[in-house]
Protein backbone atom coordinates (compact mmCIF):
# COMPACT_ATOMS: atom_id res chain seq x y z
CA UNK A 1 0.00 0.00 0.00
CA UNK A 2 1.34 3.43 -1.01
CA UNK A 3 1.66 5.97 1.78
CA UNK A 4 -0.32 9.15 1.13
CA UNK A 5 0.39 12.64 2.41
CA UNK A 6 -2.44 15.19 2.39
CA UNK A 7 -1.25 18.81 2.28
CA UNK A 8 -3.67 21.70 2.83
CA UNK A 9 -2.27 24.93 1.42
CA UNK A 10 -3.98 28.03 2.83
CA UNK A 11 -5.67 26.18 5.68
CA UNK A 12 -6.42 28.83 8.29
CA UNK A 13 -7.68 27.12 11.45
CA UNK A 14 -9.67 24.47 9.60
CA UNK A 15 -6.78 22.39 8.27
CA UNK A 16 -7.79 19.34 6.31
CA UNK A 17 -4.46 17.63 5.83
CA UNK A 18 -1.62 15.83 7.54
CA UNK A 19 0.45 18.93 6.89
CA UNK A 20 -1.08 22.38 6.59
CA UNK A 21 0.34 25.76 5.64
CA UNK A 22 -1.35 29.06 6.37
CA UNK A 23 -1.87 31.58 3.59
CA UNK A 24 0.24 34.50 4.81
CA UNK A 25 1.71 33.47 8.11
CA UNK A 26 -1.47 34.13 10.08
CA UNK A 27 -3.98 31.58 11.24
CA UNK A 28 -7.53 32.43 10.30
CA UNK A 29 -10.32 32.25 12.84
CA UNK A 30 -12.84 31.64 10.07
CA UNK A 31 -14.34 28.16 9.78
CA UNK A 32 -16.77 29.33 7.12
CA UNK A 33 -15.77 26.54 4.75
CA UNK A 34 -16.50 23.66 7.14
CA UNK A 35 -19.73 22.94 5.22
CA UNK A 36 -17.51 21.76 2.33
CA UNK A 37 -16.06 18.88 4.37
CA UNK A 38 -18.56 16.38 2.99
CA UNK A 39 -17.23 17.05 -0.52
CA UNK A 40 -13.57 17.06 0.46
CA UNK A 41 -13.56 13.87 2.54
CA UNK A 42 -14.00 11.77 -0.61
CA UNK A 43 -10.58 13.08 -1.70
CA UNK A 44 -8.97 12.22 1.64
CA UNK A 45 -9.15 15.70 3.15
CA UNK A 46 -10.84 15.92 6.52
CA UNK A 47 -10.55 18.33 9.42
CA UNK A 48 -7.60 17.31 11.57
CA UNK A 49 -7.21 19.34 14.77
CA UNK A 50 -3.87 17.57 15.39
CA UNK A 51 -2.39 18.39 11.98
CA UNK A 52 1.00 20.00 11.79
CA UNK A 53 0.45 23.64 10.81
CA UNK A 54 3.24 25.72 9.35
CA UNK A 55 2.83 29.47 9.56
CA UNK A 56 4.21 30.64 6.26
CA UNK A 57 3.29 32.37 3.05
CA UNK A 58 2.21 29.80 0.46
CA UNK A 59 3.15 32.27 -2.26
CA UNK A 60 6.77 32.15 -1.09
CA UNK A 61 8.67 29.59 -3.20
CA UNK A 62 10.93 28.89 -0.18
CA UNK A 63 7.91 27.63 1.79
CA UNK A 64 6.91 25.27 -1.02
CA UNK A 65 10.53 24.16 -1.46
CA UNK A 66 10.63 23.36 2.27
CA UNK A 67 7.45 21.29 1.91
CA UNK A 68 8.84 19.48 -1.11
CA UNK A 69 11.96 18.55 0.85
CA UNK A 70 9.79 17.02 3.60
CA UNK A 71 8.08 14.61 1.21
CA UNK A 72 9.56 11.14 1.38
CA UNK A 73 10.34 9.26 -1.81
CA UNK A 74 7.52 6.97 -2.93
CA UNK A 75 4.81 8.88 -1.03
CA UNK A 76 1.68 9.85 -2.95
CA UNK A 77 0.91 13.54 -2.38
CA UNK A 78 -2.51 15.17 -2.49
CA UNK A 79 -2.80 18.96 -2.25
CA UNK A 80 -5.89 20.94 -1.29
CA UNK A 81 -6.41 24.66 -1.91
CA UNK A 82 -9.81 25.49 -0.42
CA UNK A 83 -10.97 29.08 -0.82
CA UNK A 84 -7.44 30.39 -1.23
CA UNK A 85 -6.57 30.69 -4.93
CA UNK A 86 -8.82 33.74 -5.35
CA UNK A 87 -6.77 35.54 -2.66
CA UNK A 88 -3.34 35.02 -4.24
CA UNK A 89 -1.33 37.73 -5.98
CA UNK A 90 -0.38 35.28 -8.73
CA UNK A 91 -2.47 32.09 -9.01
CA UNK A 92 -0.41 31.15 -12.10
CA UNK A 93 2.91 31.57 -10.25
CA UNK A 94 1.55 29.69 -7.25
CA UNK A 95 0.52 26.67 -9.36
CA UNK A 96 3.85 26.77 -11.17
CA UNK A 97 5.67 26.60 -7.81
CA UNK A 98 3.39 23.82 -6.52
CA UNK A 99 4.23 21.79 -9.61
CA UNK A 100 7.98 22.56 -9.37
CA UNK A 101 8.50 21.98 -5.64
CA UNK A 102 5.77 19.57 -4.50
CA UNK A 103 4.65 17.82 -7.73
CA UNK A 104 1.44 16.39 -6.26
CA UNK A 105 -0.26 13.30 -7.63
CA UNK A 106 -3.56 15.10 -7.20
CA UNK A 107 -4.69 18.66 -6.63
CA UNK A 108 -8.12 19.72 -5.40
CA UNK A 109 -9.14 23.37 -5.67
CA UNK A 110 -12.34 24.89 -4.29
CA UNK A 111 -13.13 28.51 -5.10
CA UNK A 112 -16.23 30.69 -5.36
CA UNK A 113 -18.14 30.40 -8.62
CA UNK A 114 -18.11 33.91 -10.07
CA UNK A 115 -21.09 33.03 -12.26
CA UNK A 116 -23.56 32.41 -9.42
CA UNK A 117 -21.71 33.87 -6.44
CA UNK A 118 -20.51 37.03 -8.15
CA UNK A 119 -21.88 39.51 -5.65
CA UNK A 120 -20.26 37.94 -2.58
CA UNK A 121 -17.09 37.26 -4.59
CA UNK A 122 -16.92 40.86 -5.83
CA UNK A 123 -17.67 42.37 -2.41
CA UNK A 124 -14.91 40.40 -0.65
CA UNK A 125 -12.00 42.85 -0.75
CA UNK A 126 -9.59 39.98 -0.12
CA UNK A 127 -10.47 38.39 -3.47
CA UNK A 128 -7.93 39.45 -6.06
CA UNK A 129 -9.29 37.09 -8.74
CA UNK A 130 -12.66 35.63 -9.67
CA UNK A 131 -13.10 32.29 -11.38
CA UNK A 132 -15.73 30.66 -13.51
CA UNK A 133 -15.58 26.90 -14.13
CA UNK A 134 -14.04 27.60 -17.56
CA UNK A 135 -11.40 30.07 -16.31
CA UNK A 136 -10.33 27.81 -13.43
CA UNK A 137 -10.10 24.84 -15.81
CA UNK A 138 -8.02 26.93 -18.22
CA UNK A 139 -5.59 28.04 -15.48
CA UNK A 140 -5.11 24.63 -13.87
CA UNK A 141 -4.77 22.81 -17.21
CA UNK A 142 -1.54 24.76 -17.82
CA UNK A 143 0.13 22.57 -15.17
CA UNK A 144 -2.09 19.55 -14.49
CA UNK A 145 -4.56 17.29 -16.25
CA UNK A 146 -8.03 18.26 -15.09
CA UNK A 147 -9.83 15.07 -14.07
CA UNK A 148 -13.18 16.52 -13.08
CA UNK A 149 -14.92 19.65 -12.03
CA UNK A 150 -18.33 20.27 -10.65
CA UNK A 151 -20.36 22.82 -8.75
CA UNK A 152 -21.00 22.36 -5.03
CA UNK A 153 -22.74 24.25 -2.21
CA UNK A 154 -25.82 25.06 -4.30
CA UNK A 155 -23.59 26.01 -7.27
CA UNK A 156 -21.87 28.74 -5.23
CA UNK A 157 -18.47 27.02 -5.38
CA UNK A 158 -16.40 25.22 -7.99
CA UNK A 159 -14.56 22.04 -7.05
CA UNK A 160 -11.85 20.98 -9.49
CA UNK A 161 -9.71 17.86 -9.19
CA UNK A 162 -6.55 17.49 -11.26
CA UNK A 163 -3.45 15.31 -11.45
CA UNK A 164 -0.12 14.92 -13.19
Amino acid sequence: MVETLAIDLGCGDHGRGDLCVTKKGERSTCNATSHLDVHLERYGFKHRPDAEVINGDIEDPEVLLYLGQRIKEGVSVRVLCCHVIEHLKSPYGFLENVMDFITPDSLVIVTPNAVTNWQADYNDRGHLYSFTPASLHHLVSRFFTVRLEYLIANDLDILLEAGK
